[in-house]
């Protein structure tokens, strides 16, 4: 054991220790994509609530109060929020994703030693799935890299249940099926079943234990269930609830063969860490979820080795990296273009996701191809995939040369116009230096290979730390990162603007319009430098530690309020005066630019890069609370959209209320706010003699209950977004609450469920006894 740890364990764990150190100590921060866009405000504000021991449903924040216990985005039941209690929240989502990233590798291993492969190559299958292209791509993905941490983990423990001296299998089944719900996404989570089901079906068939598998993810769900309860409260007024994760018609993401070049050179078609992208014309104008998907030369010649094995058990690692592959290719592939149209089957949304199968089937038959290594076996197999492998970067280097034409005449048909030449050159340079990278990594391997005729395990001992030192060198893009220090500072814009204010941010977004951001874009392009422009005009994770409030600031995978999301998107095609109507109608008393706005006071202006950050004063918004006289019907959202921008629209003095019924007019009421928190309104209201309707400035969900007078009535929609209630003539008390007796409920069954594991983990469960898999080669 101690020459494993020393020659295996050690050299893996060392580098990967050294490459987050700068995360741990939080001196650095990951920067690209979710981290700051969706993470980090979430968290933020769950953080402050953990400090006061709450677990909050609403979080006010954000668009008026959008959800939070039921938004799997912000995970709050996970056990890594613990973290942002022993420092501040940028630490503490650092420290999840990093923590994730050193658990992948054991994760794979515990997997691979119940297929029956022995430490070592247990060991290599772990740390090529650790390296991965798809690992370091989720690096800012914080939902998705817990579930792909966890699934490897979730599949041994459901094998672990077809072993009767496993006694405490159910146990493990359970507290890792609860902890892949909780890590907050679904399909993840779903792939993440698919592959245990399948490792126990393929293995075991009618002896894997299924009664204790049927517990397990019972007692796993349970324990999750406060945030399913939750997210199936709010699932039907979200985007999602409505819309499904079709988008327009058609899945985000998929994956097209002609990527393929991504397989064998990392960031084939432009690095994060310069903002580019020039494949679009390969993802139909999309982003790629993932930026690479390089597993690494030492990945690939071990895989082609296990073609040489022939029993179960590499015959599932193969179909399930196979039928991942079938998913990954989008639309236009053999499965999804029709699975896509079934009921149901626009939950595939992202069919990338499907990259955990796949990841997690090759680098199992990495492992299987490093038994082989070990045991003298599937050297010619070894030797012809680095022999390919050379001749393909050595051709790909002659051809990328600055002095070829046909490497840069291939880029310049792929890249779209836009994309200057000068940039192409750069990329035909980079993509040559790392065609003669790869061939470099092919020679040596191959020096190995022959060393290891002699000497198996130290050749491969070898391979696997040239394999993780140069994963960790070329895959450093994926987790790009700065220095913590200047997104801890709040900027110097937030003091010129009132405390409490409620916000909404045009200077760095296209919510009214394209930014300066966007038509000048920042001279020197790297995340850094657009994260602190961003930090700089008070981007919502800046603002919310400063008590500022967020208006139309959405989560993006869409379980806020559908109005809310329409709204949004439908301010960019309005004009100016409507787009102020829109503004009012939600409560928004700051706006902030980076152009003036003709017609508006500004209150103050900050410098903001080239440009200044202008902060304006919206004249008589929505307060807090009104009592309006006027009421008029929406049937529909167009019609309540068309009624708050005509002209004559004053949210002080009319509700639109969604609904088919006669239009009402009238004085206003009064109102006098004795409570106004994150769960809880009361107001004592004095309804105008025709009746009134009490307008918030919360968001509409399905959560509250109103209570007037002590009598429950029915919540309704006002002014397109927010949260109102019909009163009678005279004066009130209303009492609105977010309900919470589903969630405590849920909780109570929660805890006892989590009592039940854990007397399953101390007593145990044997069953009855089965047959064992295919033995290793």
């Amino acid at each position: 054991m101690r020459r494993f740890a020393l020659l295996w364990l050690a050299p893996t764990l060392l580098l990967l220790v050294l490459a987050v150190w700068p995360l741990a100590t939080g001196e650095q921060t990951l920067v690209l994509r979710d981290i700051f866009n969706t993470h980090l405000s979430l968290k933020i504000f769950g953080a402050e609530a953990l400090r006061h021991g709450e677990i909050p449903l609403v979080d006010p924040t954000r668009g008026g109060g959008q959800p939070y216990l039921g938004n799997p985005n912000a995970f709050p039941l996970y056990p890594t929020n613990l973290l942002f209690l022993a420092g501040s929240p940028l630490w503490g989502l650092n420290a999840h994703l990093w923590l994730h990233w050193l658990l992948a590798p054991f994760a794979l291993y515990w997997l691979g030693r119940r297929l029956g492969l022995a430490r070592e190559p247990a060991w290599v299958a772990g740390a090529l799935y650790a390296g991965s292209g798809f690992i370091a791509s989720l690096l800012n993905l914080a939902n998705m890299l817990g579930g792909a941490a966890l699934a490897p983990a979730f599949a041994a423990a459901v094998l672990d249940g077809a072993e009767p001296e496993r006694r405490r299998a159910p146990a493990a089944m359970a507290l890792l099926w609860a902890l892949l719900l909780l890590a907050g996404d679904p399909m993840t989570t779903a792939f993440a079943l698919l592959l245990a089901l399948s490792a126990a079906a393929v293995l075991h068939g009618r002896r894997a234990g299924w009664g204790r598998f049927a517990a397990g993810v019972g007692l796993g769900t349970l324990v999750a269930l406060p945030q399913l309860v939750e997210m199936v409260r709010i699932l039907p007024v979200s985007f999602r609830g409505f819309w499904g994760y079709g988008g327009a018609g058609r899945p985000v993401g998929g994956w097209d063969l002609r990527l393929a070049p991504d397989l064998l050179w990392p960031f084939a078609f432009g690095r994060p860490d310069e903002l580019l992208f020039w494949g679009g014309r390969l993802t139909g104008g999309d982003s790629p979820l993932l930026f690479t998907l390089f597993p690494g030369l030492l990945a690939l010649v071990l895989a082609a080795a296990a073609a040489g094995s022939r029993d179960r058990r590499t015959a599932w690692a193969a179909g399930l990296t196979g039928f991942g592959l079938l998913i990954v290719v989008g639309a236009s592939g053999p499965v999804l273009g029709w699975v896509f149209r079934l009921p149901g089957g626009s939950l595939l949304r992202f069919p990338a996701k499907a990259w955990l199968l796949v990841t997690v089937g090759a680098s199992l038959l990495g492992g299987i191809g490093a038994a082989r290594w070990l045991a003298g076996q599937g050297r010619r197999l070894m030797g012809s995939a680095l022999a390919a492998a050379a001749g393909i970067y050595l051709a790909a280097w002659i051809a990328l040369l600055p002095g070829a034409g046909a490497g840069w005449r291939l880029l310049r048909a792929v890249a779209p116009r836009e994309i200057p030449d000068l940039v192409i050159g750069w990329e035909r340079l980079r993509l040559a230096g790392l065609s003669l990278w790869g061939l470099l990594i092919a020679l040596l391997l191959g020096l190995l290979l022959y060393l290891g005729r002699r000497h198996p395990a130290g050749a491969l001992a070898a391979a696997l730390a040239l394999h993780t030192a140069t994963q960790l060198l070329l895959l450093a893009p994926a987790r790009y990162h700065d220095a913590a220090a200047p997104y801890l500072e709040p900027p110097a814009a937030a003091a010129l603007i009132p405390p409490g204010s409620v916000i909404a941010q045009g200077a760095t977004t296209g919510l009214l319009g394209k930014s300066n951001l966007e038509i000048d874009g920042l001279g020197e392009r790297n995340p850094a430098t657009l994260l602190r422009y961003l930090h700089t005009a008070v981007a919502p994770w800046a603002g919310q530690p400063l008590g500022l409030l967020f208006e139309l600031d959405l989560s993006p995978e869409g379980l806020d309020q559908f109005m809310t999301f329409v709204v949004a998107n439908d301010m960019k095609r309005l004009g100016p005066a409507q787009q102020l109507r829109v503004l009012r109608a939600t409560g928004v008393e700051i706006l902030l630019l980076d152009r003036d706005w003709p017609g508006l006071t500004q209150l103050a202006e900050a410098p903001l890069g080239t440009s200044r950050l202008r902060i304006f004063a919206i004249p008589e918004p929505l307060p807090q609370a009104a009592v309006t006289g006027a009421r008029l019907p929406a049937p529909y959202l167009p019609a309540a959209l068309a009624a708050v921008v005509a002209p004559e629209f004053d949210p002080r003095r009319v509700a639109v209320v969604a609904g088919d019924f006669p239009p009402r007019d009238g004085p206003p009421g009064t109102v006098r706010i004795q409570r106004f928190d994150a769960e809880e309104i009361v107001v004592e209201a004095e309804a105008p003699p025709g009746g009134g309707t009490l307008v918030l400035r919360r968001a509409y969900l399905p959560i509250y209950r109103a209570e007037v007078d002590g009598h429950v009535v029915p919540t309704e929609v006002a002014n397109l977004t927010r949260l109102a209630v019909e009163l009678p003539p005279g004066a009130h008390t209303v009492r609105i609450r977010a309900d919470r007796r589903p969630t405590r409920i849920a909780f109570a069954i929660a805890l006892l469920a989590l009592g039940l594991t854990a007397a399953l983990a101390l007593a145990g469960w044997p069953p009855a006894r089965i047959r064992r898999p295919d033995a290793a080669p």
